[in-house]
């Protein structure tokens, strides 16, 4: 600026060449953002899929175990129990007599 009026030519030329890089170099930066951006989004859903599938195998496997829980319960309620009672039985009354 001579006078603060107007501005010489040279000097506007480099300052518009200097924003235009600046503009020029943030949609660079915008553009890698939004590249990263996709990339985080599929991360977030494959790791939501993952502890999906974490979870229901841990489901799986907590059926897995009630179930031979219930197997091992009923064998020894209905077969074990009976046999060592009606033999527990049996040898306090051989023992009586």
């Amino acid at each position: 600026m001579a006078d603060g009026r107007y501005v010489t030519w040279d000097r506007w030329d480099a300052e518009h060449r200097a924003l235009a890089e600046r503009v020029a170099g943030l949609e660079r930066f915008a553009g890698r953002l939004e590249g990263a951006e996709q990339e985080h989004r599929a991360m977030a859903d494959r790791i939501g899929a993952l502890e999906k599938a974490g979870q229901e195998g841990a489901e799986r496997e907590r059926g897995r175990r009630d179930r031979a829980w219930g197997v091992v319960t009923l064998i020894l309620g209905g077969l074990v129990c009976p046999v060592v009672v009606t033999a527990i039985f049996t040898l306090i009354h051989l023992a009586a007599h």
